[in-house]
């Protein structure tokens, strides 16, 4: 039951792979709110992929902890 003493919250994470439009290169990032962070990414407001033109999104991964760890494969 919410709000119960013995609920447990679970906090949802995303690993995420951006391709570069330019290059070709990728950005591997993680965030709690994916929809948010790649609108960030497009209006350019990340210093390390503003030159890139990240705009596609290559792969994404939803995980329950971000201690989780993840190999792509």
């Amino acid at each position: 039951m919410p709000g119960s003493e013995n609920s447990i919250a679970i906090m949802f994470h995303y690993v995420y792979t951006l391709q570069s439009m330019k290059n070709n290169n990728l950005y591997v990032g993680y965030t709690d709110d994916l929809r948010k962070r790649l609108q960030e990414h497009n209006r350019g407001l990340n210093f390390s992929t503003k030159p890139h033109r990240l705009r596609n999104i290559f792969m994404k991964r939803k995980i329950n902890r971000i201690s989780t760890t993840w190999y792509a494969r």
